[in-house]
């Protein structure tokens, strides 16, 4: 009984699974954090309700941009695919944009933020928008396009800091798409034209103004008859 007690334990392999069951393994934190993080990444965008995760957007300026069709007005959206954009002085709009529903979005990878910590996308979002809750608008200086330029530097976005006005307007104008919508007939053809880029909608729509304004003009003249043009 004491040489029992005294040998050392017998250790018993661990027994296999039933059949039909397959071993699971369970993840570490590091590695549930990760996932929840990239997972958000299949959130699909939804034009109808302006929700585009993870992408930059911009709108056109009424009269400014059709003088300066490269100056609009710009937002980041969080991961879920809400605008926030600084609208004006000490304010940050969510989830409705200045000057209308976007024109044109960028679509950014999260997988090149290098922030660290869960969620840091939305982190630098929340962050850049309470920053610029204190800060006076101007148009050349400190502007929307300056307020998402801090997010992806606190995010640090492609691994980079030197984010700015420049280079947001720049990479927008190269990467950004337009925004597309199926046309509805319920709609009238005016409001279906507004939805059209504002450079393709002047482009197309300034000719055949001008062509329509020919014939109004042509149809409002008395026809004279040519035995009484030239007595």
């Amino acid at each position: 009984m004491a040489e029992a007690e005294g040998s050392s334990p017998l250790l018993v392999p661990p027994l296999p699974p039933p059949p039909g069951m397959a071993e699971v393994e369970v993840p570490t934190a590091a590695e549930t954090d990760m996932k929840q993080y990239h997972g958000s990444c299949s959130v699909t965008m939804d034009v109808e309700r302006s929700r585009f995760p993870y992408c930059v957007v911009w709108t056109p300026i009424p009269v400014l941009t059709w003088f300066f069709p490269i100056i609009g007005h710009m937002g980041i959206c969080t991961s879920t695919g809400v605008i926030r954009d600084f609208a004006g002085p000490y304010f940050v709009s969510e989830d409705n944009m200045a000057f209308g529903k976007p024109a044109k979005y960028w679509k950014l990878d999260p997988a090149q933020v290098y922030a660290s910590g869960p969620n840091a996308w939305d982190t630098a979002v929340h962050d850049a928008s309470e920053e610029y809750k204190h800060r006076m608008h101007n148009l050349c200086c400190d502007n929307c396009h300056s307020h998402v330029a801090l997010a992806l530097n606190l995010m640090r976005y492609n691994n980079s800091t030197n984010w700015n006005m420049v280079t947001l307007c720049f990479f927008c104008l190269l990467y950004g798409k337009y925004i597309r919508t199926s046309p509805d007939p319920s709609r009238g053809s005016s409001e279906r034209l507004s939805e059209l880029p504002v450079s393709w909608s002047v482009a197309t729509a300034a000719p055949r103004l001008r062509s329509q304004h020919r014939l109004g003009l042509s149809a409002c003249l008395p026809s004279v008859p040519l035995s009484c043009a030239h007595p």
